[in-house]
């Protein structure tokens, strides 16, 4: 597990940022975020780049395209792919040519509070085993390490200035792109998720979770079905309420952004996330997404991470009413 770690906090950081930059979209989790346009729009293909191959994500949805990524981005996907075999997955030389090249928020917050729980695994196994042929305490300084730089740079990495900010309500955080050298400015739930890693201040919080409440529960009578967070602003242009990750509400990063409320003492605030998840799922299935306005479920069906999160979220969560919830 460490040399994983490591393996993103150095070959995917040669910037020492302590920040991890993907070459794929996939990589992310967020396949078809809008956060993906700009880049992707540099890739032009053809049918001679791309190998043979069906989409079995049309198949799972029984036919519902407008429910997942086009074929245009689909083939960008595999495109990539293939192009990193021609590099013969050398990431030093991707590093330097490769078209798609972005600091991403999601995947950087989620490897910060992995090396959190790595450092406490570190730290148990210091103490409890005796192996010569293990340095553990190496191991606990380089974590210490990777988490202080993480600190030190997150802010100057996905946190525009206030002179290239584009609100002043709310500073958003961003991916950037490293192949412009900008900030990829699309309001999507990327831009919340610092909160789950606990490395925003108390007063960055604060307004995050004041904008929400009436950016996406009162909003000149918008409101969507739970009070739950979409996937992307509801006025943006690039807002589909049933497309993938352009609008549709996932469990999984409301989970995460549950866990962010609770580090921050939000705990009323984090019961209603969990509570309009119990109520998404009891009424419209365990599904892959869910429509932000009418809570019809999209995408896979019987989706296994979000049975494990709602499972979660009974069993390990101090707040849950067992009377309130049967």
């Amino acid at each position: 597990m460490i040399n994983w770690h490591r393996f993103l906090m150095t070959e995917r950081d040669p910037e020492q940022s302590g920040l991890v930059t993907i070459f794929h979209p996939w990589e992310s989790g967020l396949d078809d975020s809008p956060i993906w346009d700009e880049p992707l729009s540099r890739i032009v293909t053809s049918k001679g780049d791309l190998p043979q191959f069906e989409r079995l994500d049309v198949v799972a949805v029984e036919g519902a395209s407008d429910t997942i990524p086009t074929d245009e981005e689909y083939n960008k996907f595999i495109y990539l792919i293939e192009l990193m075999k021609k590099y013969d997955y050398n990431q030093e030389e991707m590093y330097k040519n490769f078209p798609f090249k972005v600091k991403d928020i999601i995947f950087s917050i989620i490897l910060y509070e992995a090396n959190k729980y790595l450092l406490k695994i570190t730290e148990i196994l210091d103490k409890d085993i005796n192996k010569d042929t293990t340095n553990y305490k190496q191991h606990k300084d380089d974590i210490n390490e990777w988490l202080k730089i993480t600190e030190n740079n997150f802010h100057k990495y996905f946190l525009p200035s206030e002179s290239e900010s584009d609100t002043s309500e709310l500073r958003l955080y961003y991916d950037f792109d490293l192949v412009t050298n900008k900030w990829i400015k699309k309001k999507t739930i990327s831009s919340l998720m610092p909160i789950f890693g606990g490395i925003l201040s108390r007063e960055e919080v604060d307004i995050i979770v004041k904008w929400i409440k009436r950016a996406y529960h009162s909003e000149e009578g918008i409101r969507i079905n739970e009070p739950l967070l979409p996937s992307t602003g509801l006025k943006v242009d690039y807002f589909k309420e049933v497309t993938y990750w352009r609008g549709p509400v996932w469990v999984n990063v409301n989970w995460m952004f549950r866990l962010g409320l609770l580090k921050y003492g939000y705990e009323r605030e984090a019961e209603i996330i969990r509570d309009g998840i119990f109520e998404l799922v009891q009424k419209h299935g365990i599904r892959e997404y869910y429509d932000p306005f009418t809570g019809r479920g999209l995408g896979g069906k019987d989706f296994s991470w979000t049975a494990a999160l709602v499972i979660d979220m009974i069993k390990n969560n101090p707040y849950i009413n067992i009377e309130k919830d049967k």
